[in-house]
């Protein structure tokens, strides 16, 4: 990407994920702020996901890219992404994500209220999410953070394990999709359930949950970094130049 087309590009990866997709599109359509475009790759869907998408592009009134391939995995499809992205920031939306009117306005507020000149020393600009009924997950943030030994000096802001660490996975966060093992409340000792509890777990995990003592669903060895100067896929870069001394 020479110059960026769009403020915003809303990245959605995919797979077979028709029935939850639509939030992700319903959402969209309700932004406040609208430079933006919503970048769709079906990492190989086999139901209506494709039809979905096509059907909603066709009546939007912001545009949106899908793309399908051939299922290789999220990570294959981020980078695809980045590089077929046209926003100069990239959000990443799950296929089941939803988010209120105002989401990407007050991302854009926030990244414009870094002065221009410092922004390259930034990265990312965080939020916290909401619940169906509003209330706000996690705890808010205490202060304004444009400063990491700030954000590493605030009790509430310091470093913590995500999720996934506290279900058992590993602190390098590299698997994209686990494999499944049967709910056991054993795990989980000393939590204990209420029956009306468990029989929620059960409904919402009825294929399982993830089970950290082993790999990833098709996880392979990294290869990084990566140049996407040749396009979206990336290229290996090549070995690093070695230095020379004087020759007499």
């Amino acid at each position: 990407m020479t110059s960026p087309q769009f403020a915003i590009t809303v990245f959605t990866a995919t797979f077979n994920r028709a029935h939850t997709i639509e939030r992700v599109y319903r959402s969209l359509r309700t932004q406040t702020f609208r430079d933006f475009e919503w970048l769709v790759v079906d990492d190989g869907s086999t139901d209506e996901t494709g039809a979905l998408v096509r059907r909603w592009a066709a009546e939007a009134d912001f545009p949106i890219h899908y793309v399908w391939q051939e299922n290789r995995g999220k990570h294959r499809a981020y980078n695809r992404a980045v590089g077929l992205a046209r926003g100069q920031l990239f959000l990443d939306f799950d296929s089941d994500d939803a988010c209120v009117p105002r989401a990407l306005e007050r991302f854009q507020h926030h990244w414009e209220a870094i002065p221009a000149p410092e922004r390259s020393r930034f990265s990312t600009v965080a939020a916290l999410c909401v619940d169906d009924r509003g209330e706000i997950m996690g705890t808010k943030f205490s202060t304004p953070i444009t400063d990491m030994a700030v954000c590493d000096a605030d009790p509430r802001l310091a470093k913590h394990a995500s999720p996934r660490q506290v279900a058992g996975g590993s602190i390098r966060e590299n698997i994209l999709k686990c494999q499944l093992k049967p709910l056991n409340t054993a795990d989980y000792a000393p939590v204990t359930f209420t029956g009306t509890q468990l029989a929620r777990l059960m409904a919402v995990f009825d294929s399982g949950v993830c089970d950290w003592s082993k790999p990833g669903v098709g996880q392979q060895e990294a290869i990084s970094p990566l140049t996407f100067v040749a396009g979206p896929g990336g290229q290996p870069l090549p070995p690093a130049p070695v230095s020379v001394g004087p020759t007499f």
